[in-house]
């Protein structure tokens, strides 16, 4: 009677997690990247960062992401540091998001090489 108790919970259980859609290409990690370009996106407050992976093969090439609402001129300011001194960043991205609105910066670290 246990083994059937423990067999149904864990199918309730599993049955509803599988599911659920989920995003098969989920890449939000760490990424070394150039700046490209950076800039108020002259809607509102958002502020847009064109980044490329420094990895070989790349991840991603020139790709835009938009700063976190109430952390746009800190993520402003890293950008613009990277590019004036020819400085790499470290990005916690998903480049896979498929709207610029949901490519959102999470971290942004300049990298000293």
């Amino acid at each position: 009677m246990k083994a059937i108790s423990l067999f149904l919970l864990t199918m309730g259980i599993l049955i509803p997690a599988l599911l659920v859609p989920a995003r098969a290409n989920a890449a939000m990690d760490w990424y070394v990247c150039s700046v490209e370009q950076a800039g108020p996106a002259g809607t509102g407050d958002a502020v847009h960062i064109m980044l490329s992976d420094t990895a070989d093969p790349p991840a991603f090439s020139d790709l835009w992401f938009q700063a976190p609402d109430g952390r746009q001129k800190e993520h402003l300011a890293v950008a613009l540091t990277a590019m004036s001194l020819d400085m790499k960043v470290n990005v916690r991205v998903d480049p896979d998001e498929p709207e610029l609105s949901e490519r959102i910066i999470k971290r942004i670290f300049l990298l000293k090489e």
